[in-house]
């Protein structure tokens, strides 16, 4: 077998990541930063600009499954190269016309391309890497988008101020088509036969389904993944932690902390940002120790728990403000701990599947969040009765869904854990 030489390796990983950075930096950003903008472009309303940027979030998690089955019959680096030229064209499309339409359809391309990022972060990786050093390399890329978050957001509000916002996305897709070109034309490619991987080691031990030598079609590829109770355990425990803090993040945390905490909003966004840090400092940290004890599932049960004690004391712990950062700091560093849920899924079933097994859970763990999302609000509706105002008690009972689901993690883990024997 042809061993790969040694720098060809990092140079797939290091253009994966800056597409992870990069899909996620744009389609985060560009909204966010340009909302005012955006609306005036295409003389809509907030209602309107939020269906048209939701159709990208939808398409992305629709595609998630398609794509994983797409991405074990296809090449890494023609994969990546693909996304990153059509995420790049996309979003010039989308500044450049003043048609909703086209604008919606420009929202769907960016969908179906941003698609594979995810995914494309695990799979190279069990390409690259050694058991060991998968879950340091990709806690590390993760950690890496959520700074790009940030970063893009931060320096797209600077150059707006100077020039022309359409100019300034512009020269963001030409540089994500710059960079798809290089990838082309200069990268190597590899291939699952050249890996340094074991993390598939012994997988007909862990998985009662043997197909090494099967050719591996869509409908066996369903029936391998949805067949396997290990997998669907690992799949709840992933809806749950991240259901749990993406309901927290992204929805509910500033009002809760807001209201529970009587603090501004100013000081509550801030406060709230903090769960973001943790995610950026937990991933690695928890990946460096799961390297030295070996254990996926053990990070998962530690995880839950310290999720499941920062959302009570948050909810409960009727503390000083100046402690609530650290606290949520924590929450976000146990969040971090879903990452184990991909790497154990990819470890128990076959390598021929991987890119399907990660797009099959990713889908599983966004359904965390859509389902948890509308539940705390209407736990929170319901709690306030037929009071014209919002209460402080409306707000604690809220928090108690996502208390009790983070409860249910740790359940969940501890049945993976269990499961795996």
């Amino acid at each position: 077998m042809r061993k790969i030489l040694p720098f060809k390796i990092p140079m797939l990983w290091i253009f994966t990541i800056i597409f992870f950075m990069y899909q996620l930096g744009m389609r985060v950003s560009i909204p966010n930063v340009l909302n005012e903008d955006l609306q005036v472009n295409f003389s809509i309303g907030s209602k309107e600009f939020g269906i048209l940027i939701g159709l990208a979030y939808t398409t992305y998690m629709l595609m998630q499954i398609p794509v994983g089955i797409f991405i074990d019959k296809i090449s890494p680096k023609k994969i990546i190269f693909l996304s990153f030229f059509f995420t790049s064209v996309s979003l010039i499309a989308f500044v450049h016309t003043h048609s909703f339409w086209i604008a919606a359809a420009s929202q769907i391309i960016l969908g179906i391309s941003t698609a594979s990022g995810f995914a494309m972060i695990f799979k190279i990786a069990s390409i690259c890497f050694s058991r060991e050093k998968i879950a340091l390399a990709t806690s590390f890329a993760i950690s890496l988008s959520s700074i790009g978050v940030v970063g893009f957001g931060t320096i797209i509000a600077h150059l707006i101020e100077i020039f022309y916002w359409k100019n300034v996305v512009t020269l963001f897709g030409s540089l994500g088509v710059f960079f798809s070109f290089i990838l082309l034309l200069f990268v190597p490619d590899i291939s699952d036969i050249n890996t340094n991987s074991d993390i598939n080691i012994n997988t007909a031990k862990k998985s009662d389904n043997k197909i090494n030598k099967k050719r591996i079609d869509t409908l066996n590829t369903a029936k391998i993944i949805f067949g396997d109770k290990k997998f669907r355990l690992i799949g709840f425990f992933s809806m749950m932690i991240y259901g749990t803090g993406s309901a927290f993040s992204e929805t509910w945390g500033v009002s809760f902390i807001k209201h529970i905490y009587n603090i501004d909003i100013v000081t509550a966004t801030s406060i709230v940002t903090m769960y973001f840090v943790g995610i950026v400092i937990g991933g690695p940290i928890l990946a460096y120790i799961s390297g030295l004890i070996k254990n996926y599932t053990t990070m998962m049960i530690v995880g839950s728990v310290m999720l499941a004690s920062s959302m009570s004391v948050i909810a409960f712990g009727n503390m000083n403000v100046q402690i609530l950062p650290f606290v949520v700091l924590c929450l976000g560093m146990a969040a971090s701990a879903n990452n184990f849920s991909f790497l154990e899924a990819m470890s128990l079933l076959p390598k021929e599947v991987g890119g399907s097994v990660t797009g099959t859970l990713n889908t599983m763990t966004m359904l965390g969040s859509i389902l948890m999302i509308p539940t705390v609000g209407l736990v929170i509706d319901f709690a306030r009765g037929n009071n014209a105002d919002y209460h402080t008690i409306d707000y604690h009972y809220g928090l108690i869904v996502l208390v009790v689901s983070s409860l249910i993690s740790i359940v969940a883990a501890f049945c993976v854990k269990k499961s795996l024997g």
